[in-house]
């Protein structure tokens, strides 16, 4: 994932999910101003549950998929090579959320001169 970021400096933003409707709202200002008094967002299945689960090869045996991740997490962080050295993904995601905080606005533009 961050190879290709690195590799070919896509036109984006990381930002704090809280800072969403803020996003939002300069988005609409420069870009479609009849939506500025609109709602940005809304939770419609607010209340709607979900639940998934996945039916086991080996004996037909449906696992809710939460608990099937929960078990099969370190396998999938190795198979991933998610944790470990300091440039794994996961290393780098965490890098980024701290310096994401550090900013005053919550917003991180990837530029040529951004690293991971």
């Amino acid at each position: 994932f961050y190879e290709a970021i690195e590799q070919n400096f896509p036109n984006m933003v990381f930002l704090d999910y809280k800072q969403a409707d803020k996003f939002q709202k300069v988005l609409a200002q420069n870009h479609c101003p009849e939506l500025i008094n609109e709602p940005f967002h809304r939770n419609l299945d607010e209340e709607k549950r979900m639940n998934a689960f996945i039916k086991l090869k080996a004996n037909g045996e449906k696992v809710d998929v939460n608990e099937w991740l929960e078990n099969k997490r370190s396998l999938l962080e190795w198979t991933f090579e998610l944790k470990g050295e300091s440039n794994k993904c996961q290393a780098k995601t965490r890098q980024m959320e701290d310096e994401l905080g550090l900013c005053e606005d919550k917003l991180l533009k990837v530029t040529r001169n951004t690293s991971f």
